[in-house]
């Protein structure tokens, strides 16, 4: 599985390629070559097997949609605000995951997870 995964993104790297799909790939970790793709503006890391997520993915800084549904997200890392191009988050089907609306108000679209509020 991991070979495939890392074939993927080498393709994606000489297509010059801004979108991947890794959805339901039974990914247990965040493919470690994702973090060379300093183009990418669209990933689906649904359908997987996530708990987290690393601080490298902080380096995608051309990120504007990140598909994160059915993993096992436990909580959303600060470092997603710094972002700045980042449009839409989805998280349908991550129950275990928490989102404040303080740090994380630069994304306009967060879909799957009401936003808490802090008193």
């Amino acid at each position: 599985m991991a070979k495939n995964i890392v074939k993927l993104i080498k393709e994606m790297q000489g297509a010059n390629s801004a979108k991947l799909d890794l959805s339901g790939m039974g990914l247990k970790i965040f493919p470690e070559q994702l973090y060379e793709l300093k183009d990418l503006e669209y990933l689906d890391i649904s359908n997987n097997s996530l708990v987290t997520l690393p601080l490298e993915v902080g380096k995608l800084e051309n990120l504007k949609y990140l598909d994160l549904r059915n993993n096992r997200i436990k909580y959303l890392p600060q470092f997603l605000n710094c972002l700045a191009d980042l449009e839409m988050l989805c998280l349908d089907e991550c129950l275990q995951s928490r989102i404040v609306d303080e740090d994380f108000k630069n994304i306009n679209l967060i879909y799957g997870y009401p936003k808490v509020k802090i008193a």
